[in-house]
């Protein structure tokens, strides 16, 4: 399940200090899930590129706790 996937890389990413210390990988790992399920569904109802992008722009800055500059 890509839950677990991305709970994995989570997980490496807090070891290797790329998180907080006190980042929860499994809470993470759901919020990344929604959110490209999220992405998708919105790009299946006719969302515009750039609103995509927008969207997955805030929630990596959200999951890794930094500022994402627009591109």
């Amino acid at each position: 399940m890509i839950d677990a996937d991305f709970e994995a890389r989570f997980r490496m990413a807090r070891e290797k200090g790329e998180l907080k210390p006190d980042a929860d990988p499994a809470a993470l790992a759901v919020l990344a899930s929604a959110t490209m399920h999220s992405i998708a569904i919105r790009a299946g109802a006719g969302a515009r590129r750039a609103e995509l992008r927008e969207m997955a722009r805030k929630a990596v800055s959200v999951i890794c706790g930094c500022a994402v500059a627009a591109g």
